[in-house]
């Protein structure tokens, strides 16, 4: 393999070559070192280049997070494809888009999954179906794939400009685009978050993202460290509890949903596990409450806090709250890190004041190539060359960025704008709201009210109407909730995050049976 200094496959062969007996992944009780997994992973590419997989050919994952599928991923890359990674909890129809869309030519799948993809090889034309289980019929068996493939490492010239992940964003607003990562921009990323939340060696990383989604950034950067990688098949809290005790787990990286739920855990466990080897706690995907900054730093005594900021399109995060900067900077995501440039612009992409709200648009090295197919969505979605994130944010007078909302879910009520973070913010300090989500509600008179969708902790007994009573004492009486819904749990898509458009969807932007509608005369 012939190839620039920043492309991944270095992330594993470098480790491989320096410290081969080093484990580089964990899961369960099954482990491989960094050379094992350089070996497999070659193997992979030379068992797809023999199918005939050429470079820039996509390659279509619809796998749960495994071992399997960082080898699958390692060697359609070291193969000069493009790996396209599904979401295994789509329907069959957003599948069938996902894989037909990205023109994948080979599709690895499992039989848990084999339901909602078991045509997609006679509709589409693949070349060829590759399954890690043996019970599925006309596929190739993984493992002998592997077997029948060398070991030896493909010659292959890769660029760091070269194509080398399609990731689909998490369509909250819309359709998934099919975002098109180079090299660069991934190895880039990995950089910079070994720097920034000190990824080496003897870290020990324990990876709860979903891979088909922003877990492989956080993979490709601990194993450009040289670090350990624990895997597991879906989120599991007493799962993780038990490993980072086992395993000693040094560096935790989580959305808050995720947090929330994890620290629900262990904190109504009896049995209680020993966290303290975590020294790095990293929280991106969504603002971080203060309560939930509290819960964190209970539990993880001996640990740094970061917060970031970052979307699908540029490959991890530009900007880093640092541990000492809490006390004073706590709800921001903090200041851009090296080689990012951010600005917070009007509608005409001129610069706004100090404190003053606007679009939030990002230049830098990790930034993806653009949306693959969709010439004009990519230009849409630059202003020049500064790529706009969709969401709203204001700078401090320090420089520290805070998020005040997504575009799309401001909600305009009397020609106010109302930003839902910010209002979501005030109803997950309350001690006994587990988590919220607020969106806009059709009205006769202001065109939109604010809805809050509300999850209670276990056995409180809070009332819709005391929890308007708590919102109309911490802000202006415009912004606070008109409508409460009490509900069991929120929905969340494959990143953690709450799916507003589902909650829209359930909720039918009206008052469901047993909630709450305030008063709307005052303003």
């Amino acid at each position: 393999m012939r190839s620039d200094l920043f492309t991944v496959p270095q992330a594993i062969t470098i480790g491989a070559r320096h410290h081969p007996e080093k484990v580089a992944l964990i899961q369960g009780d099954t482990r491989i070192t960094y050379q094992q997994l350089n070996e497999e992973s070659n193997r992979v590419s030379n068992g797809l280049r023999s199918l005939g997989v050429e470079k820039g050919d996509k390659i279509a994952l619809l796998l749960t997070d495994s071992i399997y599928f960082v080898e699958l991923w390692y060697g359609a890359v070291k193969a000069g494809a493009v790996p396209v990674t599904i979401n295994y909890r789509l329907n069959r129809e957003e599948i069938l888009y996902q894989v037909a869309y990205s023109e994948s030519k080979v599709l690895v799948t499992e039989s848990q999954l084999f339901e909602n993809a078991k045509d997609l090889p006679s509709t589409l034309g693949l070349r060829a179906f590759i399954s890690l289980d043996f019970r599925i019929e006309k596929s190739i068996y993984f493992v002998n794939f592997k077997k029948a493939s060398s070991a030896e490492t493909p010659a292959i010239d890769l660029a760091a400009g070269d194509p080398c992940w399609i990731r689909y964003t998490s369509g909250t607003t819309g359709k998934p685009k099919a975002a098109v990562l180079s090299h660069g921009s991934i190895m880039f990323c990995a950089a910079q978050w070994a720097r920034e939340y000190d990824l080496k060696y003897r870290t020990v990383y324990a990876s709860v993202f979903p891979l088909s989604g922003g877990g492989t950034y956080f993979v490709v950067a601990n194993h450009y460290a040289g670090a350990t990688v624990i895997l597991y098949s879906r989120f599991d809290p007493a799962e993780i509890a038990k490993s980072v005790e086992r395993e000693k787990v040094t560096t935790l990286i989580m959305a808050p949903t995720m947090y929330n739920m994890f620290l629900n855990f262990v904190e109504n466990e009896r049995k209680k596990y020993d966290l303290s080897s975590v020294t790095t706690v990293v929280s991106c995907a969504s603002p971080l409450s203060s309560k939930t900054v509290g819960r964190l730093t209970n539990e993880f005594p001996n640990a740094g806090l970061h917060n970031g900021y970052g979307t699908s399109e540029m490959a991890g995060n530009a900007t880093n709250l640092k541990p000492e900067e809490f006390a004073q900077k706590g709800t921001s995501v903090g200041r851009p890190v090296s080689g990012w440039e951010i600005r917070v612009v009007d509608e005409e992409g001129r610069d706004l004041p100090t404190g003053q709200a606007g679009r939030i648009v990002v230049r830098g090295p990790n930034l993806f190539l653009g949306y693959y197919k969709d010439e004009e969505g990519t230009k849409k979605a630059f202003l020049g060359d500064w790529f706009g994130t969709g969401d709203i944010g204001r700078f401090d007078e320090d420089g520290y960025l805070y998020l005040v909302d997504r575009y799309h879910d401001m909600i305009i009520s009397g020609g106010f704008n109302i930003y839902a973070i910010e209002v979501e913010m005030i109803l997950n300090s309350h001690p006994e709201i587990a988590e919220a989500a607020v969106i806009g509600a059709p009205d006769e008179v202001w065109g939109e009210v604010v809805k809050a969708v509300v999850v209670l902790r276990d056995g409180s007994h809070l009332t819709a109407e005391k929890i308007i009573e708590y919102c109309s004492r911490r802000m202006s009486s415009y912004k606070k909730p008109r409508k409460i819904e009490i509900v069991e749990e929120l929905p969340k898509n494959w990143m953690g995050k709450i799916d507003k458009q589902e909650l829209r969807k359930r909720s039918g932007n009206g008052i469901a049976l047993g909630s709450f509608q305030g008063g709307i005369g005052e303003r």
